[in-house]
């Protein structure tokens, strides 16, 4: 979710504020509002500004004007809205040509509008996004969190972030070939990347960009994922390490309780009963990983 030029212009103090050039770059996102009223104004410039000015220092200077709006779209800022009416007068047309090439708005403010009656709105609007985000981000993250400690199952918790998304969703918690990526077309494919290890991906079948609240979604649905995956692999590591443990203390023939390494040899579905032989077994190639683990 994002605060953009065309949702700041909807504001009932703005609605009188024209696009005078630049209209296809209406979705740039505002993030900061600054009133610029300096020569040197281009200098600096930010990253989803929405720069706001009367131009005056810059009102006879065609040359400045130009720079201004073309080092503020070099910036990627939001915009430039001025109040032309003020001090420059008529909108140049070589203004009007050069945000439109750039598809960097250019906006028309009227001069009885007072500046405090601008950013306010705006800042309240951006403010109230970025609460309503945080709000989804927060639901969500419950109910996916409710789902993976409640079931610990991968499987559910692709089923919970499906019906979030309204949409089909596979997650593999394993590395998948480039032949099988390549055959997803029809869905979107996100890497479970925790620091450098990949556990697996999430697969979303759209055909179209998933928005910023679905993409909030699926990165809660990657950490969870993850977190399950590593559980399980130390699960894994833990129940050999135990099956290893028991072959030492026989081998070893340390003093043990009998029924209690009898219990541990029958959680392993592994009989003490009975005669049995011992094998010494020389593996060749050891270090070419063809031995995958004990065996009894």
């Amino acid at each position: 979710m994002a605060f953009t030029v065309k949702d700041a212009l909807a504001l009932d103090n703005l609605k009188s504020a024209k696009v005078v050039a630049g209209l296809n770059g209406e979705d740039r996102v505002i993030q900061y509002v600054d009133i610029m009223e300096t020569p040197d104004a281009y200098k600096w410039i930010r990253k989803n500004e929405l720069i706001i000015t009367t131009g005056y220092t810059i009102r006879e200077d065609l040359d400045a004007q130009l720079r201004l709006a073309r080092q503020a779209w070099a910036d990627d800022a939001a915009g430039l809205a001025i109040k032309f009416g003020r001090y420059i007068g008529k909108v140049p047309s070589e203004m009007i040509e050069l945000c439109n090439r750039l598809d960097f708005p250019l906006i028309a403010l009227p001069d009885e509008i007072p500046y405090i009656d601008i950013t306010h709105p705006i800042m309240t609007g951006i403010i109230n996004l970025q609460a309503e985000e945080l709000a989804y981000s927060d639901d969500v993250y419950k109910k996916l969190t409710k789902v993976a400690l409640e079931t610990n199952s991968i499987e559910r918790i692709a089923e919970e972030l499906s019906g979030i998304l309204g949409k089909e969703v596979h997650i593999y918690p394993h590395n998948l070939s480039k032949e099988a990526l390549s055959s997803m077309d029809k869905f979107k494919v996100f890497p479970i990347m925790i620091k450098s290890s990949n556990y697996g991906y999430i697969a979303v079948k759209s055909l179209i960009p998933l928005t910023e609240k679905e993409m909030i979604a699926i990165e809660h649905a990657k950490v969870l994922a993850a977190l399950q995956r590593i559980n399980y692999e130390l699960a894994t590591e833990s129940h050999w390490n135990e099956r290893r443990d028991l072959l030492d203390d026989l081998i070893s023939g340390k003093p043990v309780n009998w029924d209690l390494v009898s219990a541990r040899a029958a959680e392993f579905g592994f009989s003490l009963e009975g005669e049995k032989c011992v094998c010494i077994i020389d593996i060749d190639r050891w270090g070419c990983g063809y031995f995958f683990g004990p065996f009894w």
